[in-house]
């Protein structure tokens, strides 16, 4: 005889979930911020007239390495 299986496990330990789930709400939110940061200061750099190679390499150097972190944010 084949061995049957029991499906009536144990419920899941949904305050357990809610802690994780919270955390990674809360990386996310820090990872999004720390994006909209870098947008900001790259905004200010653009708009404050310094429109030399230097200052516009620096600007898109910031927006690409903040796009990197948030991309690669778990």
């Amino acid at each position: 005889m084949a061995a049957r299986i029991d499906l009536q496990g144990r419920a899941a330990d949904a305050p357990d979930m809610e802690v994780q789930a919270q955390a990674a709400m809360s990386i996310l939110a820090m990872t999004v911020q720390g994006a909209h940061d870098a947008m900001e200061r790259a905004n200010v750099k653009a708009l404050s007239g310094d429109a030399s190679p230097a200052a516009q390499a620096d600007v898109i150097l910031e927006l690409s390495s903040a796009a990197q972190r948030l991309v690669s944010s778990p």
